[in-house]
């Protein structure tokens, strides 16, 4: 699930540092730096330095990666679809706000 979230970012915002990337992805730093390592051992991602700050690492989602994005987000989306329609307007409703309360940073 945090390989797809980081691919899907990276797709969908474009080339990001790695502090930008645990933001956008609400991932902890470490397990960032274990999901970019996975995805480009596997040739879905690549690192560039930041050319203005040499000590920041870009992370770009490479060619496969992108068409991996495009090839399974309709059937994601599909899949999305098929699990929801067993739930009335106001259940969906409701379980997506639900769904972006967790998603909010907690309160101290």
């Amino acid at each position: 699930m945090d390989q797809w979230r980081v691919l899907r970012a990276l797709v969908g915002q474009g080339p990001q540092t790695m502090s930008a990337l645990a933001a956008s992805t609400r991932i902890t730093g470490p397990t960032l730096t274990r999901v970019v390592d996975r995805l480009a051992e596997s040739a879905l991602v690549y690192r560039n330095v930041d050319a203005e700050d040499r000590r920041r690492v870009v992370v770009h989602a490479a060619n496969r990666g992108t068409a991996l994005v495009r090839s399974l987000s309709p059937l994601i989306t599909e899949a999305e679809h098929a699990g929801l329609s067993a739930l009335t307007d106001q259940e969906r409703r409701t379980l997506r706000r639900l769904l972006e309360r967790l998603d909010q940073p907690a309160s101290p």
